[in-house]
């Protein structure tokens, strides 16, 4: 009896073990896909976060270059404005 309880939960195992291999497979594909399909997205968010800090490292070498020029500005008037109080 025993023998026989043991040899029918080992077919039945075996049986199903095909069906249990295939839900795995199915399940791990999917997985597989859902965390391509999230790695796709957050490249894409990365590709815009680094054309947006590219355009804004444009922007501020600009006006760095503005402000450096504006200083010049206000120093040249500054030593213009001592030398007509000199005068």
């Amino acid at each position: 009896m025993m023998k026989a309880l043991v040899a029918a939960l080992f077919a039945l195992t075996v049986s199903l073990s095909p069906a249990l291999y295939a839900q795995d497979q199915a399940a791990y594909q999917a997985k597989l896909e859902e965390l391509q399909s999230m790695i796709k997205k957050l490249q894409g968010e990365l590709d815009t976060a680094k054309s947006s800090r590219d355009s804004l490292n444009v922007e501020l070498k600009r006006n760095e270059s503005e402000i450096a020029d504006l200083l010049k500005n206000i120093e040249r008037i500054n030593a213009e404005l001592a030398a007509q109080k000199k005068s």
